[in-house]
């Protein structure tokens, strides 16, 4: 059974909750990613949300905000941040994202560490197809 570190995204780059909406728009479309694990206290303080691409179209564009002015933390998901272990199965990861309805899921290690992103991609190209299937059966219930 494949680990969510064996086909998670490494190395994911942290914004700043201070940081503007044009800065993560810009490290997102740099990173070529829609998700970005936001911080306090830079890359190694603690995760406080997450802002997607989604994020900032419908709570900043859509809602006419300067994008120059207007901080992350204005727009981002700030819930209690769901993540999983990177030694858990996939089957775990896609579980997870099935009911929570999340399309990617920050992934820490045993010290509590960000080390990666798992997303339904990751999981469509490189888990078992049922894991895949779990997770967007899920997801797509939210949708």
């Amino acid at each position: 059974m494949p680990k969510v570190q064996d086909v998670m995204a490494k190395n994911p780059t942290y914004i700043e909750k201070t940081a503007t909406i044009l800065e993560a728009a810009r490290l997102m479309k740099e990173k070529n990613t829609g998700f970005l694990p936001v911080s306090e206290g830079g890359s190694e303080g603690k995760m406080v949300g997450t802002i997607t691409d989604r994020d900032i179209v419908l709570r900043c564009v859509a809602e006419d905000h300067d994008a120059k002015g207007c901080q992350v933390s204005t727009v981002m998901t700030e819930k209690t941040p769901i993540w999983i272990n990177e030694d858990s199965d996939t089957s775990e990861a896609s579980k997870l994202m099935a009911e929570k309805q999340v399309r990617r899921l920050p992934v820490i290690s045993k010290d509590k560490k960000l080390v990666g992103v798992v997303s339904l991609g990751d999981l469509s190209t490189k888990a078992p197809p049922e894991h895949a299937q779990h997770a967007v059966s899920g997801v797509s219930q939210g949708a």
